[in-house]
């Protein structure tokens, strides 16, 4: 038989919740915090990204395109409803260094990439902006699901290649991910 072991935590509650929210016992107190969480994924996720991992790889194109206009038109202060050409320069169409900056701002909120400042500069036309993004956001997809599919192979084999030190470090550092800190007593 093996001995009793007992352990005190420190507990990060929201973190826990969200590790452990599949307890029956702690669903009241995940409603709660799923209520508070509401409002502060609205202003982390994007969603332009959910639309656009949503949609076909043959609309991702157009989608781009159009969501470049709708911000150009916003920076530009355009109210009325125009077809831009798509090959005209973004300075020709009115937008100055400041404007592009602003461009350059909301496209990286949408995407949650940090881009350019030059990127008006080196990407000057809708068509050019379009086609950059669209590799960038595909490449960043294609990573990810690389890395995924990777991912638990490798942390198995690295489970299985650690010391009993390297373990137990491994473990602390997972619980105050789970928002638990071992109480040495």
């Amino acid at each position: 038989m093996t001995p009793t072991q007992i352990g005190a935590f420190a507990i990060d509650w929201e973190v826990y919740l969200k590790v452990n929210s599949n307890r029956a016992y702690f669903h009241e107190v995940m409603r709660e915090i799923e209520a508070l969480d509401v409002k502060s994924k609205s202003t982390t996720e994007s969603q332009f990204l959910n639309d656009f991992y949503k949609i076909s790889s043959e609309e991702k194109l157009a989608f781009i395109q159009q969501y470049i206009e709708k911000n150009i038109a916003a920076v530009l202060g355009i109210t009325k409803t125009l077809k831009m050409d798509r090959q005209q320069g973004l300075f020709d169409m009115g937008m100055d260094s400041l404007t592009s900056v602003e461009l350059k701002n909301r496209l990286s909120a949408a995407i949650k990439i940090n881009l350019p400042t030059t990127l008006a500069f080196d990407y000057p036309n809708i068509n050019a902006l379009s086609d950059y993004l669209l590799s960038l956001l595909v490449e960043i997809d294609a990573a990810s699901s690389m890395t995924e599919n990777n991912s638990a192979d490798n942390e198995r084999k690295q489970i299985e290649n650690l010391s009993e030190d390297e373990a137990e470090e491994t473990l602390k550092r997972t619980l105050r991910e789970m928002g638990l800190s071992l109480i040495h007593i």
